[in-house]
C-alpha cells in the first residue's frame, strides 16, 4: 500500500545508508525496484570504506545485474576534519567521520565496453573492514584485553 511503482525513477542517490549486511540487501532490493529499466537508469552511492555491509551491497547489486564504476572523488575524499571545521564551524568530532569513502555509479547491465568495478569493490571493502577489525584488536591488546570471537 502506497508503494512506489517499479521503475519510477531515472536516478537513485544514496549516501551513508549501510550499517549491516541486512541493510545492504534491503538497499539493493529498493534500488532495483525503484530504478527505471534500461540504459537511462543510474544509481550514485557514497559508501565509507570501513563499513559493515559495503561488500554485501556490491555483491547484491551484481546479483541483480548492475554494473559498477567507481568515480574519483579527488582530493575531497581525503579532506582533513580541521578543514571542514574551519569552513563550517562544526565541532571537529562531528564534522566528518574518519576514513575515506567511495563514490560508485551503477547501471543495469550488461554494458558492452564498460569496465565493471563490482568485484574489485567487493574485495576492497572486505579488505578494509578486515584491516579495521585488526586495528581494533591491536588497540584492545595494548589496553590489556584479549579479544575473542
Amino acid at each position: 500500500q502506497g508503494a512506489v511503482p517499479r521503475g519510477s525513477y531515472d536516478a537513485v542517490l544514496f549516501a551513508d545508508c549501510i550499517y549491516t549486511e541486512d541493510a545492504a540487501t534491503a538497499l539493493a532490493a529498493c534500488v532495483d525496484h525503484c530504478l527505471a529499466c534500461g540504459a537511462e537508469g543510474v544509481v550514485y552511492g557514497v559508501i565509507p570504506d570501513e563499513r559493515v555491509g559495503a561488500s554485501d551491497l556490491c555483491r547484491e547489486m551484481q546479483k541483480r545485474g548492475f554494473v559498477a564504476r567507481e568515480l574519483d572523488l579527488g582530493p575531497s575524499a581525503l579532506a582533513h576534519e580541521t578543514a571542514v571545521h574551519a569552513a563550517s564551524a562544526a565541532e571537529s568530532a562531528t564534522a566528518v567521520q574518519h576514513g575515506i569513502c567511495r563514490l560508485v555509479c551503477w547501471r543495469r547491465g550488461p554494458m558492452p565496453g564498460e569496465q565493471d568495478d563490482g568485484q574489485r569493490l567487493v574485495h576492497h571493502f572486505d579488505h578494509a573492514i578486515g584491516a579495521a577489525e585488526l586495528q581494533v584488536e591491536e588497540r584492545l591488546r595494548k589496553l590489556g584485553y584479549e579479544p575473542t570471537e
